[in-house]
């Protein structure tokens, strides 16, 4: 008689833990209001001036980073730290650019447009809070000699 009174145990064991396993799954992450930009890396391929070396700064929001100047060498990389760690914030419209400029030291000014890299907010209303996102663009010319500079930023959602 032990098998028939087992049986009706195991199965109201069961029903027990089934309602937990078929619980509704939590809610899907809202998406993003806005983002935090930020200036993540420059790889120099090829400089801007005839003798080897530029002088850079970011202008964003209006304001110029660092407020010397990096310098730069083909093949040099320069990091966050090196542009005082700039970084603005985008809603899911509109858009921040981050403008790169070469200056003449000893005069540390706005400097020559090399040009630009844009973080659209439609890529921001992508992201749900916390979620990151890193793209890079090129930007290339000719000034004193032909230039070429990898820039990348990151978007992380908020």
């Amino acid at each position: 008689m032990r098998p028939t009174r087992l049986i009706p145990a195991l199965a109201a064991a069961a029903a027990l833990t089934v309602p937990a396993a078929t619980a509704a799954p939590a809610l899907a992450s809202a998406a993003s209001t806005s983002c935090r930009v930020e200036f993540y890396d420059l790889d120099a391929v090829n400089v801007d001036e005839a003798d080897g070396q530029d002088e850079l700064r970011l202008l964003v929001d209006s304001y110029l980073y660092p407020n010397g100047w990096v310098p730069m060498r083909a093949g040099d990389d320069a990091d966050p730290g090196d542009f005082d760690d700039v970084s603005t914030t985008v809603g899911t419209t509109g858009l921040v650019s981050f403008a790169l400029r070469e200056v003449t030291p000893p005069v540390v000014s706005s400097g020559t447009g090399l040009g630009y890299i844009y973080a659209y907010g439609a890529t921001c209303a992508t992201l749900t809070p916390g979620q990151t996102y890193v793209f890079t663009k090129r930007i290339t010319g000719t000034d004193e000699t032909y230039y070429a500079y990898d820039i990348k930023l990151r978007m992380v959602g908020l």
